[in-house]
């Protein structure tokens, strides 16, 4: 039997660019990609829409970062939020959205914060004598403009450019995981392997709309039953649901929250479940269409081509 699935997949020579980029109007200053987003939201709105782009609150670690900030918010009045909550009225005890790091090493707080009796959350002063300066503020009461901050990545005619990989979402379901492996390395990409928390929600906003509950990754058990990508890329993030209740070698990835499974979060299931999938394929990667090495375990995926701007060779 034979499955008919669309990778909308172009597959000429088409050269790529290495310069860094910033995609979905965000602005590229000193390889960092930022966004002003100037209606007013909660902390908490204004983290998710961060988080659809694959991005969060703006993340000041230097001076020059801080700088940056100041560029993208030059015409703006009011304070906006930025990354960054506190625990206590002492530096070290203030965390950054993207990685939980503190700001022990840099800071650019106003005088005599943080302060979170007046609230935990952090806003960028964007004017007066203050302009650049941190202040705390409460978090869901205060509606303010926001910065959002994405990976740069390279320009290309992919269609799903994320932090310098092409991500393709098959048009349909593969049987099993070998089946839906060799549709993505038919174009030389794999299946996605995942890096972040960031990378995770980037792919849950594509899917957002579809009636997709969960997806196959590219997450199969080793033999000494650890988890390994089969792309090779180091295992460097980890977020697998224990209590999902469901078990198996080849692992998914849960676009919905129900009785069991946790949006965002990855469970293990039989490698024979069909699913729809997606490909990731690092940008510039030549490409000509013979790299599929993975065997079959039933009639290979057809794909269609079509005529679309993805980009697979250098």
């Amino acid at each position: 039997m034979h499955l008919l699935l669309s990778l909308l997949i172009f597959l000429p020579s088409i050269s790529y660019s290495q310069t860094a980029i910033c995609t979905n109007g965000f602005t590229l200053v000193n390889n960092k990609c930022l966004k002003l987003f100037t209606e007013p939201a909660t902390r908490k709105d204004a983290s998710k829409t961060c988080g659809k782009y694959g991005g969060t609150l703006a993340t000041i670690k230097t001076s020059q970062d801080n700088s940056d900030v100041v560029t993208i918010v030059a015409n703006t009045k009011r304070r906006v939020w930025i990354g960054l909550y506190c625990l206590m009225n002492d530096p070290p005890t203030c965390f950054w959205d993207n990685d939980r790091v503190s700001v022990a090493k840099y800071n650019n707080f106003a005088p005599n914060f943080p302060y979170v009796e007046i609230g935990r959350c952090v806003t960028f002063k964007t004017d007066g004598k203050l302009a650049g300066k941190w202040l705390n503020v409460e978090c869901e009461e205060d509606l303010r403009p926001f910065v959002c901050e994405i990976p740069s990545t390279f320009e290309d005619d992919c269609a799903l450019n994320y932090n310098g990989y092409c991500y393709i979402p098959s048009e349909g379901e593969a049987i099993g995981f070998d089946n839906a492996r060799r549709s993505c390395q038919a174009v030389c990409a794999d299946l996605i392997s995942l890096h972040s928390d960031n990378e995770v929600r980037f792919i849950e906003s594509y899917y957002e709309s579809s009636n997709v509950s969960s997806i196959q990754i590219g997450g199969r058990a080793a033999p000494s039953k650890y988890y390994k990508w089969v792309d090779q890329s180091e295992f460097d993030f980890n977020n697998y649901d224990r209590l999902a209740g469901v078990h198996g070698d080849c692992l998914f990835l849960a676009l919905s929250t129900d009785g069991k499974l946790s949006k965002g979060s990855w469970y293990g299931d039989n490698c024979l479940e069909s699913r729809s999938f997606m490909c990731k394929l690092k940008i510039g990667t030549q490409c000509d269409g013979t790299n599929t090495t993975t065997p079959a375990t039933v009639d290979p995926v057809k794909l269609q081509s079509v005529n679309c701007k993805y980009q697979w060779t250098s």
